[in-house]
């Protein structure tokens, strides 16, 4: 530790000799940056801030009806149109910056200061700042004109902000609009095709009863089912047929005796009919049900004239028809007539299943095209409602923003301090006082390496290498003494005057009316 404190004491002895050399500098460089920071124009700067209510009553009413403004979107589109090159022109323009450009050149600097000079930022989200607060902040060399500009980027900002709205909103109305022309054009295209389709495949479309397998199938089964009650009909037939063959067309019979009746025989055949009946159906089918009712009429009747026989006495013995023969005739009269409407059911099905089976390569094919069709036409109808919706959200939408508009609150006007902001010139003349210093060191001890001196014994040694047997003091006289004293003082005399002069120029610059001024004043004296 000790070797390093002689190793920086032989150093500043060394750099010593060149004292004079570092204070003329520090002089030279304090006067210069002095003057350099006193020919600074002041800069001021103009600033206001404003609060947009973005807060929408109607956006809580008919919530989930439309589609709530971005604003922040549009806020930050305004912002940086703002600093467009455009809009700056526009600024320049309207206060006058524009005169001192005389070429295109000349307008795109003057635009680049502005783009420099002009702050727009977001307070919002903090602690104490509301959100939607916005600055608008421009320094210029004018006070005046400062205000200026920030009243008109106030201006723009604010109009810009409510004509985004109204244009985003013609923007997307424009676009839905067209896009409905052309949803509505190829919808009705789909309908012109599908309604071609249908008319061309008239015989061979889908029906109520379903697709061709549904259809095939239905009259299959129908065919299936008319055959058996054909075979069941021809049964009956031959039953009928062989009761005939045991029975007399003429019958006898005794005095007292009610002669057997033609109702009697239906009634035979009407039960005969109710027992086929019920081994394929449950009791309530109607074909059962109408069956029942068709006996019990007929017992009526049977019972009716029975009565009427016995009121008017007892019959003698007569050759009569056979009531029986007769019924059983009657019946399978109407078992042929079944017969043959049955056999013409069964043509007539057995042709619909040979129609439809001669079409199984063609059909399946006409339904898959009209399956296409549809689902194509219900693409296009349900994105044409679709689009509808969309407009009518966006028309209501648009209509609730100009009823419910953003609010603007100026929360400072725009002005500017009475100070200026720029120069720092205390800073500024502080730092020029230290640099100057700075340096005039720094070239002491550089020259103080590029002309070094042995100030200790130590030093001998070390840059020698050899040792040191004894150091011979130097004698000074009273002569030189009083010289040395001289140079010192002097020298602190003129670092002294350093030191003053910064606190002059500081007072004149910071509290005063500053050197330019001064020298005015003085000049005009």
């Amino acid at each position: 530790m000790q070797e390093q404190v002689q190793a920086i004491t032989s150093q500043l002895r060394s750099a010593w000799r060149f004292r004079w050399y570092a204070v003329a500098t520090a002089w030279v460089i304090c006067v210069a940056g002095w003057g350099w920071v006193a020919m600074q124009p002041d800069v001021y700067r103009a600033q206001t801030r404003v609060y947009i209510d973005t807060s929408s009553s109607l956006n809580r009413v008919l919530e989930g009806r439309i589609i709530p403004a971005d604003v922040e979107a549009q806020l930050s589109y305004v912002r940086q149109n703002l600093l467009g090159t455009i809009q700056l022109e526009k600024v320049a323009r309207a206060n006058d910056l524009h005169l001192s450009a005389s070429s295109a050149d000349g307008i795109q600097r003057v635009v680049e200061r502005l783009r420099n000079n002009i702050t727009i930022r977001s307070d919002g989200g903090g602690r104490r700042a509301p959100d939607n607060l916005y600055t608008i902040r421009y320094k210029d060399q004018d006070r005046s004109r400062a205000v200026d500009v920030v009243t008109t980027l106030l201006n723009t900002f604010v109009e810009d902000t409510r004509s985004a709205e109204v244009t985003a909103s013609d923007i997307n109305q424009d676009f839905l609009r067209s896009q409905i022309r052309d949803y509505e054009q190829r919808l009705r295209d789909a309908e012109d095709r599908l309604a071609r389709f249908k008319k061309e495949n008239a015989g061979k479309l889908p029906g109520a009863e379903g697709d061709y397998y549904a259809r095939l199938r239905t009259q299959t089964e129908a065919l299936e089912g008319t055959r058996k009650e054909l075979a069941l009909a021809r049964s009956r037939r031959e039953r009928i047929v062989e009761q005939l063959s045991g029975q007399s067309q003429q019958a006898t019979t005794p005095s007292g005796e009610l002669p057997p009746t033609s109702i009697e025989a239906r009634i035979a055949d009407s039960e005969t009919q109710l027992e086929s009946l019920l081994l394929r159906y449950t009791e309530k089918h109607p074909d059962v049900i109408a069956l029942r009712e068709q006996i019990d009429e007929l017992y009526a009747r049977q019972q009716r004239e029975r009565e009427a026989i016995a009121s008017g006495g007892a019959a003698s013995p007569a050759l009569q028809s056979n009531p029986v023969f007769q019924a059983l005739q009657i019946g399978l009269n109407e078992v042929e007539v079944e017969i043959a409407n049955l056999v013409t059911d069964v043509q007539d099905r057995e042709a619909k299943v040979a129609e439809l089976r001669s079409l199984i390569n063609e059909v399946p094919e006409v339904e898959a095209e009209l399956a296409r069709l549809d689902r194509d036409y219900e693409v296009v109808y349900a994105q044409y409602q679709t689009l509808l919706q969309s407009l009518e959200t966006e028309n209501l939408s648009t209509a609730a923003q100009q009823s419910d508009q953003v609010d603007f609150r100026i929360i400072d006007p725009p002005a500017t301090g009475i100070e200026p902001v720029e120069p720092k010139r205390g800073r500024l003349l502080a730092m020029v006082l230290i640099a100057g210093l700075g340096i005039g060191a720094a070239l002491a001890l550089g020259l103080a390496q590029v002309k070094p001196v042995f100030t200790t014994r130590s030093s001998v040694a070390s840059a020698t290498g050899l040792p040191v047997l004894g150091t011979v003091s130097m004698s000074v006289s009273q002569g030189d003494r009083r010289r040395r004293a001289i140079q010192a003082g002097g020298f602190g005399a003129v670092v002294a005057g350093l030191l003053v002069a910064f606190g002059t120029v500081f007072f004149v610059e910071v509290m005063g009316p500053g050197l330019l001024d001064l020298v005015k004043q003085v000049t005009r004296a």
